[in-house]
């Protein structure tokens, strides 16, 4: 997708590497800084790292969905479910919606969202496509600078 080029699901299993990684880590493979141009470069030309806290299981996991060559990863080549990271879930019950979550999120006190789903509905928009969030003011700290 940085090059501009035809892609297809693999992408989507390269995406998923990323967000698994944050997850596990809180930080991305790659270079994370605020310019685009460096980050495309280390995604493109740099092996990605990763912390040693992960467990074997899991790097593999990464190493196998970050290939470079988008016909290499595991998910568009090969059956993620099979993979040793994930022996533990029963893929049928899963399915079958059956299975429960490992655990809740618990909501962030410090995030006050208040405008429900209706909220947007009944908000006046100028294009079919574009939504106004009325008294929408949060701001992630993260975000300041």
């Amino acid at each position: 997708m940085v090059q501009c080029h035809i892609y297809n699901s693999a992408v989507d299993w390269w995406a998923f590497g990323i967000v698994l990684c944050k997850m596990a880590t809180g930080r991305s493979p790659f270079y994370e800084g605020r310019k685009a141009e460096k980050c495309i470069h280390f995604i493109l030309n740099c092996q990605p790292s990763y912390s040693e806290q992960l467990s074997t299981e899991l790097q593999d996991l990464l190493e196998k969905l970050l290939k470079k060559k988008p016909y290499k990863r595991l998910g568009f080549k090969g059956d993620i479910r099979r993979h040793p990271f994930f022996k533990s879930i029963n893929w049928i019950e899963v399915e079958r919606q059956n299975v429960e979550p490992p655990f809740q999120p618990e909501p962030n006190s410090d995030v006050n969202i208040q405008v429900s789903a209706l909220e947007v509905l009944k908000s006046d928009s100028t294009s079919p496509n574009s939504y106004h969030l009325q008294d929408f003011t949060y701001l992630s700290p993260s975000w300041q600078a």
